[in-house]
């Protein structure tokens, strides 16, 4: 995949995301779109949809994870969450 200035990023796929990501594919059924994720109009899931959905999960375990109040939780911040796993 093409990030920033065109260069090539490599994401890497361990092998429980793997098992889910097919789970989540036989549970999910037929679809003509090739994206993994869709919104319920069947279409390519969004940066803002996704962005959306976060938030809503996100104000909704609050309650039970009070230190969540007040984070910045958005797509940038779990990408760059995941690349310090990482490495």
């Amino acid at each position: 995949m093409c990030g920033k200035g065109r260069r090539e990023r490599a994401l890497p796929l361990w092998k429980q995301a793997a098992a889910d990501v097919r789970t989540w594919l036989a549970v999910r059924g037929e679809q003509s779109a090739p994206e993994i994720f869709l919104s319920v109009l069947g279409q390519a899931f969004t940066r803002v949809g996704f962005t959306y959905v976060l938030q809503k999960y996100v104000a909704a375990s609050i309650p039970n994870c009070p230190s969540l109040h007040g984070k910045t939780a958005s797509p940038h911040v779990l990408r760059h969450t995941c690349a310090m796993i990482i490495f």
